[in-house]
């Protein structure tokens, strides 16, 4: 029996109870961690100023609109996975998961490509004032430069939970954490870089947690994106 046929087996055959452990508590992991970036910025860029602060309290609304499109994506496109995975049709769980993917990719650069053009404007509509909108830019800029993997990232973790590979997706999300709160240590205390150190720390694990999970995608017994469609 190949892996891929073992591993059909276990998800169809184990009780209801173990399942649902053993997916559901990585996943309440990861949901709690997505909300670490947030926190761990608000944390050490409050140490800078109440502008400064408030630069990242304005850049919350666009990464909640990042993250819609992501989720959006990801628990749409992860419902058709299952549910094809469970009778076997991983041609056509690799076209939802690929779609949903590239879609994402595609709207994360439509974000940055005129999130950038149009940054003073749509920090200013975002609800920036004028002592705020300095360190809004510096610190929307990244967020919006890291839109693609962001949004990328949240649909793979989405569909490596949806093919029961909820682990791999909790890992691929926290190594991401873990590297901001190191990386805005380094940028912010360390190196004097402000707001800017901040959103450049958060693009930073964003982009590596991007990585992790598209080599956890093609490392699964049943490697979606790379399967032929």
């Amino acid at each position: 029996m190949d892996k891929d046929a073992a591993y059909h087996k276990q998800m169809v055959e184990t009780k209801i109870w173990k399942l649902i452990l053993r997916l559901g508590l990585p996943t309440t992991v990861s949901m709690l961690i997505t909300n670490i970036y947030n926190l761990v910025d608000t944390y050490f860029v409050g140490t800078l100023g109440v502008s400064q602060q408030g630069a990242t309290g304005i850049l919350f609304t666009l990464q909640a609109i990042i993250q819609a499109f992501a989720f959006m994506l990801g628990h749409g496109s992860g419902t058709h996975v299952a549910k094809n995975l469970a009778i076997g049709d991983k041609k056509e769980a690799s076209r939802y998961v690929s779609t949903a993917f590239y879609l994402g990719l595609a709207v994360g650069g439509i974000l940055l490509t005129f999130g950038i053009i149009f940054l003073e404007p749509f920090m200013v509509a975002l609800g920036s004032s004028e002592t705020i909108l300095p360190y809004a830019k510096d610190y929307g800029f990244w967020v919006l430069v890291s839109a693609p993997f962001f949004i990328a990232s949240l649909i793979l973790n989405n569909n490596l939970r949806y093919e029961g590979k909820a682990f791999f997706a909790m890992i691929g999300i926290a190594a991401g954490a873990g590297l901001n709160v190191l990386g805005d240590f380094i940028f912010i205390r360390l190196m004097d870089m402000g707001v800017y150190g901040a959103g450049l720390s958060t693009a930073i694990s964003q982009f590596v947690s991007f990585v992790l999970l598209l080599i956890s995608i093609f490392a699964s017994p049943r490697p979606l994106c790379t399967s032929k469609t």
